[in-house]
Parts: C-alpha cells; sequence; structure tokens
C-alpha cells in the first residue's frame, strides 16, 4: 500500500487460498539400528571434536617445531572413534584405551563443567559438545578405575547405554573427586 494513495473505504485484500496443514517433519531417529552378530558398533568423533581437534593441530603448525606433534594430531583425529565388538570397547581419541566389557564390575557417569574462558575454552567446550564434558567411567574386577570421555562422539548416550546392556551393570552418577571421579561407597 501507498500511504500517498489510501485506498478506497470498505476494501480488503483478496483473501488468500487456504492451504492444507502441512505435515510437520519427523526429526531423524538416533536410536542405533539393529546390528548384525559380530560386527562391531562404530560412534564416530562429532563434528564439533573433529573441528576442535583440527583447529588445535593447525595452531600446533605456527609452532614450526611441533609440526609433528600436529601430524599426530590431524591423523588421530581422522581415526577417531568407539567400536564396541563382542565383550570389548576400543576408544580411539588422541589415544587408544580398550576395555574388557567382562571384567568391568562398576558403571559410572561423571559430569565435568567446562570453566576455561577465552579460545582455550571455546575449543574445549566444541570439543566436548556443550558446557559439560561427559566422562564415561569404570572400575575392575582389580579395582583399577578408568575413563572415556565420550561426549566427543556421536550419539553419546547410546554409548552408555550399549555397555550398560553388555555388563548388565546400573549407571551411577558420580561426582568429582580430588583426583577424578569419586565412586560412592
Amino acid at each position: 500500500m501507498n500511504p500517498q494513495n489510501p485506498p478506497p473505504p470498505g476494501w480488503q485484500p483478496p483473501p488468500y487460498p487456504q492451504q492444507p496443514p502441512q505435515p510437520y517433519p519427523q526429526p531423524p531417529q538416533y536410536a542405533q539400528p539393529p546390528v548384525p552378530a559380530g560386527q562391531p558398533i562404530i560412534f564416530p568423533f562429532h563434528k564439533g571434536a573433529k573441528g576442535a581437534l583440527n583447529i588445535a593441530g593447525g595452531l600446533l603448525v605456527l609452532l614450526v617445531v611441533t609440526i609433528p606433534i600436529s601430524i599426530w594430531i590431524f591423523v588421530r583425529t581422522s581415526i577417531g572413534r568407539i567400536e564396541i565388538a563382542g565383550s570389548q570397547l576400543v576408544a580411539r581419541g588422541l589415544f587408544t584405551k580398550r576395555w574388557d566389557l567382562t571384567k568391568v564390575r562398576r558403571l559410572g557417569v561423571l559430569s565435568v563443567p567446562v570453566y576455561a574462558r577465552g579460545i582455550g575454552g571455546a575449543l574445549a567446550r566444541r570439543k566436548v559438545g556443550g558446557n559439560h564434558a561427559i566422562h564415561l567411567c569404570t572400575m575392575d574386577d582389580r579395582k583399577k578405575k578408568s575413563s572415556i570421555v565420550v561426549s566427543m562422539y556421536e550419539r553419546y548416550p547410546d554409548i552408555i547405554n550399549q555397555v550398560s546392556m553388555m555388563t548388565r551393570l546400573p549407571v551411577e552418577e558420580l561426582k568429582m573427586g580430588a583426583f577424578g571421579a569419586k565412586w560412592p561407597e
């Protein structure tokens, strides 16, 4: 409408044709599809973790002396994933951890807040996918404790559920202690 030429009195815009309501698109299903026996279940790094580690590797390239370390970070980022096959869990991140799930006696989840600020804090939050890093912690039959930062991987709640189902153990809520996860007595 032009303010200099107002519409005549009683004028109404033509009615818009009525359209039937459109179906709302369904979100993708994140549940793990059934995997045939003998096939490993794979959970790769999520995009934020890959990006944060690649940025850290790129920053290490700027210091010429640390180029070998940055190459190592780039290679490990490209193969980062968790594989669950049989009774084994293999976590490939910057380092590799192997768990024999038949020896696990306790299972817990620890949420560690990311307090850092600046570029380091932004990279840490991007790497763990939020303001809290979620650790999957275990204690084996010899009371040895181990943990993996599972929030770096895609569908990390499925990882926790899968490990809990395979070990037939309840998932305990852990608290942060002076030297890592504090297990309830």
